[in-house]
Parts: C-alpha cells; structure tokens; sequence
C-alpha cells in the first residue's frame, strides 16, 4: 500500500505498535489511516497497538503489505516484545520469591500506640491497619511515577 520512506525504529521494551505509530507519524499518516488501511475497528487497532494482540506470519504479511517493511521484521518486533514480557514476568517471580512476606519495623512508641489507636477504633487488627495503610501508599506511588 504505503512505500517506507524512513528506516524502522527497533522497540525492545514496547509493543511493535509503538514502532507502528512511530511509523506513521514519520509519514505524516495517523492510527486512523492504519486502521482503515487494516480494515480494524477501533477496538481491534487498539489491541494492536497496545501489544495485546500477538502478531502471527498472516498479520506480519499485512503490516508488511501496509508499511512496506519486511514480514519478518514484524515477526521479529513481536518476538522482542514477547521476549520482554517474559523477562518481566520473571524478574517479578523472582521478586516474589525472595519477599517473605514478613517486615520488621522499628518505629517512635507514640507512633506505635497512634496505630494501635487507630486499629482499635476502626475495628480491626494493627497488621490489617497497617496493611492497608502501606498498601494505599503505594499504589499512590505507583500512580504518580
């Protein structure tokens, strides 16, 4: 369909859609023209794009015939990623392997009868307290990084 006019971005720690839309903002195109051009709909694309759907020999040949960019360096984008989620998947197996599950903390005896104050009031164990309280915290965390 499109001849390449610019040379691939190798992604290794993001979908190949972030390769797609690379692509298509270097030809001044948009994800609507792709999903046009693949005959998507949007859910289809965005599937895609966020690399949910696995790019197999008859998708590579699409891309290929879309972008002008050889099958097989699709293949290849999808075996990178893949092979990142792997490696991702195994650093946090193994993170969970190590974390016991059990934490020793020393903190201020004010501090410590606070808590027990607060379990108290609320009804439930200083370890459930506690519990939810870092897990709040660090889903903060996570949402502001």
């Amino acid at each position: 369909m499109n001849k390449a006019n610019s040379k691939p971005v190798l992604s290794f720690e993001y979908p190949p859609g972030e390769t797609m839309v690379e692509e298509l903002e270097a030809r001044g195109q948009t994800v609507e023209d792709l999903r046009i051009g693949l005959g998507y709909d949007t859910n289809e694309l965005q599937a895609l794009l966020s690399g949910t759907t696995i790019i197999d020999d008859s998708l590579a040949e699409r891309l290929s015939g879309y972008f002008g960019i050889a099958a097989s360096f699709w293949i290849n984008e999808e075996l990178r990623w893949r092979s990142s989620l792997a490696r991702r998947a195994e650093k946090e197996e193994a993170k969970l392997k190590t974390a016991s599950g059990n934490v020793a903390l020393r903190i201020p005896k004010n501090l410590h009868a606070r808590i027990i104050d607060l379990a108290s009031d609320q009804g439930v164990s200083m370890n459930h307290l506690l519990l939810s309280m870092i897990s709040e915290g660090v889903g903060r965390l996570d949402r502001s990084s």
